[in-house]
């Protein structure tokens, strides 16, 4: 049986978030979705107006 698992690592800069998000995705396969690369992705996507779209 499987479970459905959410987790949302946050910390100051430099602490290391994303080396542990890093270890749980190999480790257990879990996704990892950086909030930053997901904000500049969609800047990029928008330059002119400079407004984050989804």
């Amino acid at each position: 049986m499987g479970c459905d698992v959410n987790l949302l690592l946050y910390g100051a800069p430099g602490s290391g978030k994303g080396t542990q998000a890093n270890m749980l995705r190999s480790r257990y396969g879990i996704p990892h979705i950086a909030a930053r690369h997901r904000a500049w992705t969609a800047g990029a996507a928008h330059p002119r107006d400079g407004r984050l779209r989804p």
